[in-house]
């Protein structure tokens, strides 16, 4: 029987070629949907100084629904994403589909940058999209551990 302090820990747990990340009693996945939201944070982040303000707000409403909510279809987020800002959208379609047609090395990079941009960031340490954002991090580094080992 294992202990209130191991059950503390992070316990991954692979089903389905989905992790599934137990941080401090709160579950997770790594699913295709939850990559997209990355994607689309890492977007807005480096696309922050060019965007217009209504955009940016409507953007930053639609983070945490998607964020906390169920996964849904590619063509549902992109909708959504669009309907808040197409110059976005488009970039974010265009690294997952560079992501999906390509060899594992464009995600394993995608991975690599996304700390880089919102280290800086205070809300990368204390807010609810960087704890996001660090528990898929932590996940996807606890696959990569498995898949080697």
């Amino acid at each position: 029987m294992a202990s209130v302090h191991e059950s503390l820990y992070f316990n991954p747990m692979m089903v389905n070629g989905v992790v599934q990340v137990n941080i401090f009693g709160i579950k997770d996945w790594v699913t295709p949907y939850k990559i997209s939201v990355l994607a689309l944070l890492y977007e807005m982040s480096s696309a922050n100084k060019h965007m217009e303000l209504l955009d940016r707000r409507r953007l930053n409403k639609l983070i945490l629904p998607l964020q906390q909510g169920p996964d849904v279809t590619f063509e549902q987020f992109l909708s959504s994403v669009e309907e808040c800002c197409p110059l976005i959208a488009n970039t974010v379609k265009h690294r997952l589909c560079t992501m999906a047609d390509r060899e594992l090395q464009d995600m394993e990079h995608f991975f690599a940058d996304l700390p880089s941009a919102f280290t800086d960031s205070e809300a990368f340490k204390t807010s609810v999209v960087g704890l996001f954002m660090r528990q898929m991090l932590l996940a996807y580094n606890k696959l990569l551990l498995q898949s080697g080992v």
